[in-house]
């Protein structure tokens, strides 16, 4: 069976096995069974069952939910309400939504179709399957039709493999697929292997394995801390392999005896290609002040 839904100034076909026109207060509700698909020239909607409601602007679609939007985007879920006049979605439970190489998944979806823009308020993930990183928060908004969108609360951004120590937190996040960038604003963190580096901001082309620390930059390791104003930095793996920060470098660290070292340049090349053999290069001017300790006697 194939018929015609008048929605406002568009139309809404649709199919089905079977068919039933039900009275619910005053209004009628077409409940369509088997087989069920919605569309018109901008959307697809299919599912097992279907319930649409003219005079109350609702459609409610269960069982089997599969949606195929522009821009090739296919969302699939348990359960959809469609707010058919304002043209936004409420989709439910087991929600997967896919562009490209970006996957989208959480427990509920909001679609606002004019815009193409979704809304999930809690246990958002976004992963991107050809970079293999994995991006979770709370309150996400997300473009499809531009493959951005922003965390702002709680992100959490780590590589999709098990086991990396690769980690970039903050206080909220801007990922944007075409330029394979995610950006981190406030208390910016990356935890690797080998150090872990603080700033006020944070840019990370992930594709490219480089990043940049905009403002109060550190590095902290076992054996001392770095502090600057910024920071570029260059991955291999997930794993630092080269930080230059700049200007104004403090470097503290502790030598093999337990002295300490402290160490005022404009610049400052590390080298961590080589596990456990760090190179640390000063330049555009350095000096320093090492303190050593004494040992300490015992006297009668």
């Amino acid at each position: 069976m194939i018929a015609a839904i008048l929605l406002l100034v568009s139309i809404l076909e649709y199919e089905a096995e079977k068919m039933e026109i039900l009275k619910e207060d005053q209004s009628r509700v077409i409940h369509l069974i088997g087989g069920v698909h919605l569309f018109d020239d901008k959307i697809d909607i299919m599912g097992s069952q279907a319930w649409f409601a003219p005079t109350k602007h609702s459609l409610v679609v269960k069982d089997s939910l599969v949606i195929r939007a522009p821009d090739d985007v296919n969302i699939t879920g348990d359960s959809l309400y469609f707010d058919t006049q304002k043209r936004i979605s409420y989709i439910y439970r087991r929600v997967v939504a896919t562009r490209g190489s970006t996957r989208i998944t959480g427990p509920e979806l909001v679609i606002k179709h004019r815009p193409q823009e979704a809304y999930i308020p809690f246990g958002a993930q976004i992963h991107d399957l050809e970079e293999g990183i994995v991006i979770v928060g709370e309150e996400v908004t997300y473009s499809l039709k531009e493959d951005r969108g922003s965390i702002m609360k709680l992100p959490v951004l780590t590589d999709d493999s098990d086991s990396s120590d690769f980690r970039v937190t903050s206080e909220r996040m801007h990922l944007d697929q075409g330029r394979h960038a995610a950006s981190a604003a406030g208390n910016a963190r990356v935890f690797t292997e080998d150090a872990i580096v603080n700033c006020d901001s944070l840019v990370l082309f992930y594709n490219e394995d480089r990043g940049l620390g905009i403002g109060n930059t550190s590095i902290v390791s076992p054996e001392g801390k770095i502090e600057s104003d910024s920071a570029d930095f260059k991955l291999q793996g997930r794993k630092l392999n080269e930080i230059f920060l700049y200007p104004s470098v403090t470097t503290r660290y502790r030598t093999e005896d337990q002295d300490s070292v402290v160490v005022n340049s404009v610049y400052l090349t590390i080298d961590l290609s080589e596990k456990d053999h760090e190179t640390l290069i000063f330049t555009g001017g350095c000096s320093g002040t090492y303190y050593w300790r004494e040992e300490e006697t015992n006297q009668d």
